[in-house]
């Protein structure tokens, strides 16, 4: 009698087929594309922090905040040099003045679960798409705003 030392195909197959539905579950959990957006959506507010910065830094110079170009940004570029108006998700950030004192600056917002932190700058959550040049993005249904004003 010869003994095998082994295991069946079948036994593989079910170990395998176990394995593969572990890792399915685990990584349906874990949601890599939400962290994905959460991620871009933390890119774009820093970039808009930086923005406000710059615009903090024009108003301080010229006791009022520039006017919108036609495609709603402007060129902060002495203020900052690495400024860019482009967003992960290939949108524009949006600048809008509102008075001599007081400025909106908008972003695309991806992520269903990101909140917007308190902060040097009123950052909002609004339910308003329309204000986004350029934006492709699909069920687009929430912005980010950043504001210097109540």
């Amino acid at each position: 009698m010869k003994k095998n030392h082994g295991f069946t195909l079948i036994e593989l197959v079910i170990v395998i087929a176990i394995i593969a539905v572990l890792a399915t579950t685990i990584v349906s959990i874990i949601n890599p594309v939400e962290y994905q957006k959460v991620a871009r959506d933390t890119v774009r507010l820093s970039s808009l922090n930086s923005i406000s910065q710059a615009l903090e830094l024009y108003f301080a110079e010229y006791k009022s905040y520039p006017d919108a170009l036609a495609n709603g940004t402007i060129d902060l570029s002495a203020y900052n040099s690495r400024i860019s108006w482009d967003d992960p998700s290939n949108c524009k950030y949006k600048y809008e003045k509102v008075s001599d004192s007081a400025y909106n600056l908008y972003a695309t917002k991806e992520s269903k679960s990101f909140s917007a932190p308190a902060g040097q700058f009123l950052v909002k959550i609004v339910n308003d798409p329309a204000v986004v040049m350029n934006c492709n993005v699909q069920n687009l249904k929430e912005v980010i705003r950043i504001s210097n004003q109540q």
